[in-house]
């Protein structure tokens, strides 16, 4: 996971130093030598790397669904015991819903249902990876009828407002559209397309906060140990290759141009490596581009393809960490 935002040099002359791989630009007339950035092997808590993270998620697919089974996804909460009153905007209008609370274990689930109809305006689950929300954000159906009462036709369409945690203190946000594009009533049958397109824009520091016995780092981003490589994985690209070969995935060097550019630590000599990553467990394959420096240290990732289904666009820029040598 790395880098900043790159920008255009102008002007740029990149020399060799003679048994050294240091480079140098002119500026102002002289020559002045480039820093080159190694990443530190002597790991404590309190390291740090701190990027600027742009990610999008997009996923479509289509299925056969009868009326009842279209509109069941307006009648989603949960009724329990514990209930208050809460009051939801929808489109402008406030719309006084029962607020039922169901706990299980240290997992909590919420939601405002309409008295009436049984609508179901918001439902939100937390664990300890953080909140999973739903809002009722638009629909052309009916939402004074109730759930035996509710008949969807050729057009009728449901969307939710999500939000979806990412990495525990995180969230990508967006929404899910359904939309019955096809509906036969004489055999309750049509085609319920449906369309997800989830964001997050934020900068993001995950910090090791403990070293176990068994040297695994654990990070204020995830209760899950990672090894040495995994956490470096964000600024080393020898050691994002090892983690992500110890994950099972495939990695092929593509292309592979030089560059000298702004980054977050100055201006640096830079590799823009493109790989392709297959993943044996998914049969997966998709597509990053690394820019990092002479010794390997990474400023910037972008990462696009299909994973686990979605087509995900991930760009990584390095802002700040401690991780240099």
């Amino acid at each position: 996971m790395v880098s900043k935002a790159l920008v255009a040099v102008v002007a740029v002359v990149a020399i060799a130093a003679v048994g050294v791989g240091v480079f140098y630009f002119m500026n102002n007339g002289s020559l002045t030598p480039l820093d080159v950035d190694e990443v530190k092997t002597d790991l404590r808590v309190g390291d740090f790397v701190e990027y600027q993270l742009d990610l999008s998620i997009t996923e479509e697919g289509e299925d056969e669904v009868s009326s009842r089974e279209f509109t069941d996804q307006l009648y989603v909460g949960l009724p329990s015991l514990d209930k208050t009153t809460k009051i939801i905007d929808y489109k402008g209008q406030s719309i006084v819903c029962d607020y039922y609370v169901t706990k299980n274990g240290d997992n909590t689930i919420t939601c405002a249902i309409d008295p009436k109809s049984g609508v179901t305006y918001e439902l939100t689950m937390t664990t300890e990876n953080g909140t999973t929300s739903m809002l009722l954000k638009d629909t052309n159906l009916d939402l004074s009828l109730t759930k035996k009462e509710q008949k969807a036709v050729a057009g009728s369409y449901i969307i939710h407002e999500f939000a979806v945690p990412y990495m525990k203190t995180y969230s990508i946000k967006g929404d899910n559209e359904y939309r019955l594009t096809k509906y036969d009533p004489l055999t309750d049958r049509g085609t319920e397309v449906t369309s997800a397109h989830l964001e997050l824009h934020d900068t993001i520091k995950e910090m090791i906060i403990q070293i176990t016995p068994a040297g695994k780092y654990v990070t204020n981003l995830s209760t899950d140990v990672q090894t040495r490589d995994d956490f470096l994985s964000s600024v080393s690209f020898d050691s994002y290759v090892k983690s992500a070969e110890a994950k099972g995935k495939v990695i092929s060097y593509t292309g592979k141009t030089t560059d000298v550019i702004d980054t977050a630590l100055g201006k640096r000599h830079v590799t823009i490596q493109t790989v392709e990553i297959y993943d044996k467990d998914t049969k997966e394959t998709s597509k990053a581009v690394f820019t990092y420096g002479d010794k390997g240290f990474i400023y910037k990732m972008n990462r696009n393809g299909v994973v686990q289904d979605q087509l995900n666009d991930l760009t990584i820029t390095l802002k700040s960490t401690s991780l240099t040598a």
